[in-house]
This record gives structure tokens, sequence and C-alpha cells, in this order.
């Protein structure tokens, strides 16, 4: 538990890092993207390291929903590749380069339909990444940029909760005899 809390610390203060303005020797430029940040990646994955605080962040360009693709996950496993062999860097934010999409996994596509040659060289490919990320001297954190739908389903079941339970006030108002008992009526 005491390996997990420094972690957690560690994480946070990655984390704390990333964002813009904040400590561990970020500075504007580096923010802005000014001098001293050389972005690296591909067509699907960007790289925006910044050695003075030790971290980079990855962001997803796999549209439209950052599916796993075989092209994407070759592209991601080489840019994490040449972060953990450059020791200057203690973690890794992974994150989306559009706004509310972060991915939507792995892509049945690419297992589907096709030859057994080419669904072994994927699911190769799954197993390199998670093997990677699993075993990786960084620290690897999931910026996740979306709105979650479970959140979303469960404040929908509240809000149905809410207005079962008005109803029902309701209907008893309706019913109610008022302030007087009805022996009392007349």
């Amino acid at each position: 538990m005491a390996l997990m809390a420094g972690m957690r610390v560690q994480a946070r203060a990655l984390l704390r890092a990333w964002l813009p303005g904040a400590a561990l020797g970020r500075t504007e430029s580096a923010v802005s993207g000014g001098v001293g940040v050389r972005r690296f990646g591909s067509q699907r994955v960007l790289v925006e390291p910044d050695p003075a605080a030790g971290i980079a962040v990855m962001k997803f360009k796999n549209p439209p929903v950052n599916s796993l693709s075989l092209e994407f996950l070759t592209e991601f496993v080489i840019s994490l590749e040449k972060l953990e062999n450059d020791k200057t860097f203690r973690g890794v934010i992974l994150t989306s380069d559009r706004p509310g999409v972060f991915s939507a996994g792995l892509d049945l596509r690419e297992m589907c339909g096709r030859n057994p040659a080419h669904c072994a060289e994927y699911w190769k490919a799954v197993q390199e990444l998670w093997l990677r990320l699993y075993l990786s001297n960084l620290v690897v954190i999931a910026a996740v940029n979306n709105k979650s739908i479970l959140r979303k389903k469960e404040r929908k079941k509240e809000r149905k909760k809410e207005r079962k339970k008005e109803r029902k006030k309701e209907r008893k108002k309706e019913r109610s005899p008022g302030p007087w008992p009805v022996w009392l009526r007349g």
C-alpha cells in the first residue's frame, strides 16, 4: 500500500506539471510550444516532450474515435520506446487530440473478414502495447478528456427517481382530505 501511495503522489506531481503555468520547471515557452520543445510523432500519435519537467504528452490522432488500429498500435509503441530510451523523462501523459473523445478501444474491423495472418499480427501488436505499458519504467497517466457514459446514465436514473417522487407527492396531495379529519367534514 505504501508503494501505491508513493506512486499516487508521483503521478499527481506529474499531472500538475502538465497543467499550464504549473510548477516543476515548466516554462511558458514550453507550454505554448516555444523554444526547446521538439515535438515528434507520426500521423496518428503526436508527442510533446517537456524535458525540463521530465514528462511528455502523447496525443492520439486517429480519427474519428481514436480506435486502436494496427497502424496506430505500431506508432504508439514506437513513440513509447523513444520516450523510454530517453532517460530525461520520468513519465508520460496519454490524452486525445480531439476534444470529447479519448479512445473507442480495439478496432474490431482489424479482426473481421481478415486473413488469419493479419489477425495474428494485430493481436500480437495489442499484446505488445499492453506489455509495454505495464512494464514501462515511466509513470503512465491517462488524461481521459471525455464525458463518462456511465455517469450520464446514473444522472438520468437519478432524475427519473426524482420525477417519480414528485408525481407521487402530487397524487398524495390530491387524495388527501385536507387539514380536517374525514368525520368532521360533515
